[in-house]
């Protein structure tokens, strides 16, 4: 049993083919895929408040949130 590899090696007008339908699916691809210049983006916010007296805040970050 022959692996992938040497199939194209052996075969070279299937490998040329082959490349061909990736270059011209890709370059219509490239012309027709839907683009939009400023599209919308939610960024999630996730804020914790803790509060801890007479800690500083290196503790804080490090030990509780």
């Amino acid at each position: 049993m022959l692996s992938w590899y040497t199939s194209f090696i052996g075969n070279k007008v299937f490998a040329n083919l082959l490349l061909a339908a990736v270059l011209v699916i890709g370059a219509l691809a490239t012309f027709t895929i839907r683009r939009e210049s400023n599209p919308d983006i939610v960024i999630p916010w996730l804020i914790v408040s803790t509060s801890y007296p007479g800690a500083d805040p290196e503790e804080i970050e490090e030990s509780i949130t």
